[in-house]
């Protein structure tokens, strides 16, 4: 079967699970779409495990006492017309080999401690 371009990402993160269930939970409860995307201002973006996020996410505040680590998004569209404004580059960042619930809870704020390929 010929699957299309847009799709090959997330047919890959499917062939992960062992049944149509476990793959419905992942892609649902975990947001797991097989290809993630980080807005940037810098054109060469390199993960920093110290970093705290700084946007309008509930998940970072950028604050005092605000937890390390790398916002990404499934959704880049809808990130870009949401806080995209003045990010002109997108990392693709792989975490196929991260482990839902073991290695994170939010996909979308992945801990400081893991190292994704850009």
């Amino acid at each position: 079967m010929k699957i299309k371009p847009s799709l090959q990402l997330l047919a890959l993160e499917s062939l992960q699970y062992s049944t149509y269930e476990e793959f419905e939970r992942a892609y649902t409860t975990y947001g797991m779409r097989g290809q993630y995307w980080h807005l940037t201002i810098n054109p060469d973006f390199q993960i920093d495990a110290a970093y705290c996020p700084r946007d309008a996410s509930t998940l970072s505040s950028g604050g005092p006492g605000a937890n390390p680590g790398l916002m990404v998004s499934g959704d880049i569209e809808c990130w870009y017309a949401t806080l995209g404004t003045g990010r002109s580059f997108a990392a693709q960042i792989d975490i196929s080999s991260l482990i839902p619930d073991v290695d994170y809870v939010n996909p979308q704020l992945l801990p400081p401690q893991l190292t994704p390929t850009v």
